[in-house]
Formats: C-alpha cells, sequence, structure tokens
C-alpha cells in the first residue's frame, strides 16, 4: 500500500511503478507535476503496471490522477471526487461515486515510443 503523497519532479520523463499484489492509493494520492505546473497533461508520464500476481488496486480521494494503468489481472476500484485521466485496463473495473475516467488520446500515438499499444478504445460515462 502506498500511504505516503508521491511526487514526480518535472526532469523526470517518466515513471514506471511496478505492483506485485495489491496496491491502495487514497487521500492527495499522487501529484503529476506536469498538472500542478499547469502544462498539458499526459498520461505517458506516469506509468502503473500490475505484475500477474497483482490482484487489486484501488485509487480514492480527490487528487486526480494522471496515468496509464494496466493490470490486465488486477480488479480496479476508483471512487471518490478524482478525474482519473489517462487509461485504466484491468481484470474488472469499478468505478463508484463521482470520479470521471477520461481516455488520454497521446497514448495512442503510434509516433511516440511508449508501452503500450492502443488497439481500440471506448469511453464509458
Amino acid at each position: 500500500m502506498i500511504t505516503t503523497n508521491v511526487k514526480f519532479e518535472p526532469n523526470e520523463d517518466k515513471v514506471v511503478f511496478y505492483i506485485r499484489d495489491e496496491a491502495t492509493l487514497a487521500g492527495s494520492g499522487i501529484v503529476n507535476v506536469n498538472e500542478v505546473l499547469g502544462e498539458e497533461q499526459d498520461a505517458r508520464t506516469l506509468y502503473i503496471y500490475g505484475t500477474e500476481t497483482c490482484s487489486k488496486i484501488n485509487f480514492s480521494g480527490s487528487r486526480d490522477l494522471v496515468a496509464a494503468v494496466y493490470a490486465p489481472t488486477a480488479d480496479i476500484s476508483c471512487t471518490g471526487d478524482a478525474y482519473v485521466y489517462g487509461s485504466l485496463i484491468g481484470y474488472t473495473i469499478d468505478i463508484k461515486g463521482n470520479p470521471q475516467v477520461i481516455y488520454d488520446p497521446k497514448l495512442g500515438d503510434d509516433r511516440v515510443v511508449g508501452y503500450f499499444v492502443l488497439r481500440d478504445w471506448r469511453q464509458v460515462f
């Protein structure tokens, strides 16, 4: 479980987290500096991977998450009032409360070398 705030410095190109078991990101959560500095939001600056043993990832609280989450074996839940700007890929995805998930189309830009290849997407409200 991540229990403290995590802040990304502007000189970081991208940060990658690997989650082996379970993770809960709550409260004021992860601060992605490009959001704070008023720069254009870019989910390619933070990747959260769930390994094959990752079973659960919970996001809650009031801080927006700007990231690409890839955890195909994990149950992902989002609660609270925060936006998720990027993508969520999980075994199941449960959204409760007022969060909104907004896909970042830059994740599908094939001119940029990234971790994910976009095949198809749809936004669910």
